[in-house]
């Protein structure tokens, strides 16, 4: 994901540097299998006291929506049982937080800079706490989102379908404050805009989707404007599968006989965080640029949230690339570059994709609860923490870093 805001440097601070996750391909001992339980609960409770310590008396974290809301969803899901009164004082001081920062139009930020990302990962926070007072801006959440989408429609940024942005979500709400009169909007985006990056990336598309789908209960039946919002729903999926489509590593040619093999090697079915553009392959975002770990990962979850079949080539390649490029000691194809963002998404997809092992290229499978849990706990710092030594995307913030890293943990633990 793109740096969130400046404003988060306040929470930087100095400290230990973490022990990098080793890559470890043996088996779990009895031992280790029995402990896991106690261990996991002891980091997850670790994890929490310290995020307690780092709230602000005015209910947030880093003065900042977006990462209040995934502190908040952190000491939400955390089935812990030490301090559970300030744990829960905690949270609900957070949500009220969040809740402050919602304009009239339904959409959540800082200041107005990274709209769509601030607003997804609100909303994402609301729904998990499910409570009915929530619905009302939930909703108005949601249907922000939906005019947000680079498409023809899109009030305030209407993009042409040969835009290699179509069907997708950016930071900061299209493409900046819109093209001037008379641009052309077929060709990419560039640059930063006042409220963020300019165009559509899979990472955001990949948050809006996961908003999205976790809201679409709340749209009523019994009204002209409730189903006027379903049907932009459904078409909206249908956009956002084609946005997808291209950024994933597959040629142009590709259908349902198309595979994963060696004979085309240009394409690996992973997902890059820009649209690929297969046509120009000596262009800054042709073939070269790389698929990684954390956006094929989210790709994936997409998918899911998007109804594609599994049976579908598309579904099959981006597992194929999983199953090949499986690693917990980095983010694949980026290094340690965004490894706790990729630990998140990793755990979300494996969760949503509901399966207790990943099947290798080789046939090994890996129990990726256990093995999550392992790396988590090696990167853990005396305070309770986590923080990347690269910096890149933020990561050198505790207060972003160890929410993601607990929001992985949990999902790795018996539900409550």
């Amino acid at each position: 994901m793109k740096t969130l805001i400046s404003a988060l440097v306040v929470c930087s601070c100095l400290g230990v540097s973490p022990l990098m996750a080793s890559e470890t391909n043996a088996p779990i001992s009895p031992e280790s299998v029995a402990a896991a339980p106690v261990v996991a609960q002891n980091t997850l409770q670790k994890g929490v006291e310290y995020l307690l310590t780092r709230q602000s008396e005015d209910g947030s974290w880093c003065k900042d929506p977006a990462v209040t809301a995934l502190c908040t969803l952190a000491l939400f899901q955390a089935d812990v049982k030490e301090n559970k009164n300030r744990v829960i004082d905690a949270y609900e001081k957070g949500v009220q937080y969040c809740l402050k920062f919602q304009a009239a139009d339904g959409s959540f930020s800082n200041h107005g800079r990274y709209v769509n990302y601030t607003t997804a990962v609100v909303m994402t926070t609301l729904a998990a706490m499910n409570r009915d007072e929530f619905t009302p801006a939930l909703l108005k959440a949601r249907h922000y989102l939906l005019d947000e989408q680079l498409v023809e429609a899109n009030p305030k940024t209407p993009t042409d379908s040969t835009s290699p942005y179509y069907g997708g979500f950016g930071y900061g709400g299209g493409m900046g404050k819109g093209p001037k009169p008379g641009a052309d909007t077929k060709g990419p985006a560039s640059g930063k805009g006042p409220r963020g990056p300019m165009g559509a990336d899979m990472s955001c598309t990949a948050l809006v989707l996961e908003a999205l789908a976790v809201t679409e209960h709340l749209e009523g039946e019994d009204n002209p404007e409730a189903v006027q919002w379903q049907k932009k729903s459904k078409l909206a999926w249908g956009n956002a599968l084609k946005f997808m489509e291209k950024c994933q590593s597959l040629p142009d040619s590709a259908d349902a006989t198309w595979i994963v093999s060696q004979k085309d090697s240009n394409f690996d079915g992973g997902f890059a965080y820009r649209p690929i553009d297969n046509s120009n392959p000596n262009a800054p975002q042709g073939k070269t640029l790389r698929t990684y770990g954390s956006m094929t990962y989210a790709g994936v979850k997409s998918m899911i949230y998007a109804k594609l079949s599994r049976d579908d080539f598309r579904f099959k390649a981006a597992r194929a690339w999983i199953a090949k490029n499986y690693s917990l000691s980095e983010n694949p194809g980026m290094g340690q570059e965004g490894l706790y963002y990729y630990y998140h998404t990793f755990a979300k997809t494996n969760s949503v994709l509901n399966e207790s092992e990943i099947v290798l290229e080789n046939g090994a499978k890996v129990d990726w609860k256990k093995e999550l849990q392992r790396s988590i706990q090696k990167t853990m710092r005396e305070d309770g923490s986590w923080k990347n030594t690269n910096g890149r995307w933020m990561e050198s913030v505790p207060e972003l870093v160890t929410a993601y890293n607990l929001l992985a943990l949990e999902l790795t633990m018996p539900k409550k």
